[in-house]
């Protein structure tokens, strides 16, 4: 039988062209976007916030009708999904073909600025390029213009995210996000700003692996012109995990060990060539996850916690306008025992010899939500509420819960957890039944969004009990932020910038009838217990886009901190929170 529907296919097919046909085009471009608007959690949020209507295929079908290629086309394709300004929904290609420069780029007060360079490839005395140049322009096309034009390939959920991703994106091309990628030649002409104000220019050799993505052929079946699409698998959780960490266990399958979508991130030089000489001005090329803060600390400080292996995060204490401060940086977080035990005890150790604690998250590797949970858990002192996620009421995740809830039931899970899962699949069916949108916020951890104070051995509350400084970036994960805001009654301030505004989880699944793309679509969207409000955003729940907002901005991507480490930054917060006990 398909061996006789497999030849009637081929005898309907009139052509096998090296490129799609306009009814193709749009027929692909039709399923793509009836997957997103079917499973998108944020749809609504992000006419709210942006204007964006992704349902509104007019304006869209024009352009891909105009087309003049496929590549062209697949353009087309990713400014739809980027117009979502979501990290979680975006599109790939069938490519393995990556371009890289042999060096890197970070911007500094919108200047796209080198930050680490591999001298295997680039050595010095052949190549003019140091730490700190500034790259004007690459083929002749301006660095400020190409940081706006690509940023749609590797679009996040905030604009200053998504400009240092662009910035990746300079000196390293891959084509699974980026259409255009192999158009590069043997070498870029590169024209940089040095540190004296003089300029150079160079060949910059590229270095690639990979095939190129070639268009076609492709089938054109006449005996109909409807798309035809692939049924999405939906995704059934391990059972086991699924009971003891009901979507922690999902969530870590949807990131990687930065916490980030990666288009190769600034680690790819080291990555492809293990054993290359790099000059970087970071502590180490891809400083997102970095143990040590990425500034200078500041004199006098005395170091408790970073020095041994088995430590889970850094921590130390300086004295400045004659108050004592502690420093907790996390780094990564973790729901281990040692992790909580460690981090019980420094607070102890804090509460007793300092007068303020800065806590920074800046650049964290969000590697355990619920170990997020739990360490801000100890900087609340009190029961307090959870961030939820809100699920996108399709079909596919009615299934996953009921397969979910059956497991939970023979596996004989308490009576909460099948209670959690029968009130999420009730929400669900309910919710696709009157006609989608998403269920009620369901916990990242527990059962429950009302969690538990916690509480030391001896039965008292474990907190931090005097005044808290907050340190994030553009690049911070949200949990820890939005929780400890949201629930601590002892004097919090943030310093900064706001939160990624990214946390949330996302299906895949094919991006097209015709092409042979992948399409991630955010069908899971955070929320905080309270509506917040914040520049630029409308008054909301959502942690999408807006992330949890400082009540002092300072930016730490500046010129200044890039050549003295970040002293400007480290003056103004231990001002802050010599501030905020006086």
């Amino acid at each position: 039988m398909r061996k006789t529907l497999f030849a009637l296919l081929l005898l309907g097919a009139v052509s096998f062209g090296q490129q799609l046909t306009v009814q193709q085009r749009v027929d692909d471009f039709q399923y793509l976007a009836s997957v997103v608007s079917r499973n998108s959690a944020t749809i609504a949020w992000k006419k709210q916030a942006f204007g964006f209507d992704a349902r509104d295929l007019g304006p869209w079908l024009e352009k891909v009708r105009a087309a003049k290629d496929d590549l062209e086309y697949y353009d087309i394709l990713i400014d739809y999904t980027a117009s979502f300004r979501d990290y979680y929904t975006y599109l790939t290609l069938p490519s393995d073909y990556v371009a890289w420069m042999s060096f890197t780029a970070d911007v500094y007060e919108g200047k796209a600025i080198v930050e680490s360079i591999d001298r295997d490839i680039l050595p010095e005395a052949d190549y003019n390029i140091a730490v700190g140049d500034e790259i004007v322009s690459i083929d002749g096309k301006a660095a400020s213009d190409l940081l706006e034009k690509i940023g749609k390939y590797f679009v996040d959920s905030n604009p200053e995210s998504t400009r240092r991703a662009a910035a990746e994106l300079l000196t390293y091309r891959t084509q699974a996000f980026m259409p255009p990628a192999a158009q590069v030649g043997t070498t870029a002409t590169v024209v940089l700003k040095k540190a004296n104000g003089t300029t150079v220019t160079l060949q910059v050799p590229w270095q690639t692996s990979g095939t190129a993505m070639r268009v076609g052929p492709v089938v054109d079946i006449v005996t109909s012109r409807r798309a035809p699409g692939a049924p999405r698998q939906p995704r059934v959780p391990n059972a086991a995990n699924a009971i003891e960490l009901p979507l922690h266990e999902r969530l870590q399958e949807e990131i990687d060990g930065s916490g980030r979508r990666r288009a190769g991130g600034r680690l790819a030089a080291a990555e492809l060539n293990p054993s290359a000489q790099v000059e970087s001005a970071t502590p180490g090329i891809e400083s997102v996850g970095s143990f040590e803060p990425i500034y200078a600390l500041p004199a006098g400080f005395v170091q408790r916690r970073g020095t041994s292996f088995s430590d889970w995060f850094f921590s130390g204490s300086f004295t400045s306008g004659g108050k004592r401060i502690g420093l907790i940086r996390f780094a990564e977080w973790s729901s281990s025992s040692s992790f909580t035990s460690q981090l019980d005890t420094e607070i102890a150790w804090m509460n007793a010899n300092t007068d303020v604690l800065v806590i920074d998250q800046m650049r964290d590797d969000l590697t355990s939500i619920c170990g997020s949970d739990a360490a801000a858990a100890r900087f609340i002192g009190k029961a307090y509420r959870q961030p939820g996620i809100q699920f996108r009421a399709t079909w596919a995740n009615v299934q996953t819960f009921q397969a979910t809830l059956d497991s939970a039931i023979e596996g004989g899970a308490s009576a909460d957890q099948v209670a959690l899962y029968q009130n999420l699949v009730n929400d669900l069916r309910d919710k696709y039944y009157s006609g989608g949108g998403n269920a009620a916020p369901f916990p990242f951890c527990g059962t429950s969004l009302d969690r538990n104070a916690v509480r030391a051995s001896n039965g008292t509350i474990v907190n931090y009990e005097k005044p808290i400084l907050l340190l994030t970036d553009e690049l911070s994960s949200d949990h820890f932020a939005a929780t400890v805001k949201d629930n601590r009654e002892a004097r919090i301030q943030q310093f900064g910038m706001p939160t990624s505004g990214r946390l949330g989880v996302s299906i895949n699944g094919p991006g097209g009838a015709f092409t042979e793309t992948t399409v991630h679509v955010k069908d899971g969207v955070s929320v905080r217990p309270k509506a917040t409000a914040r520049p630029g955003f409308p008054e909301t729940t959502y942690i999408e886009n807006a992330g949890v907002y400082p009540e002092i901005v300072n930016n730490y991507m500046t010129l200044d901190n890039f050549r003295t480490k970040g002293a400007a930054f480290v003056e103004a917060f231990t001002k802050a929170a010599v501030a905020l006990v006086q």
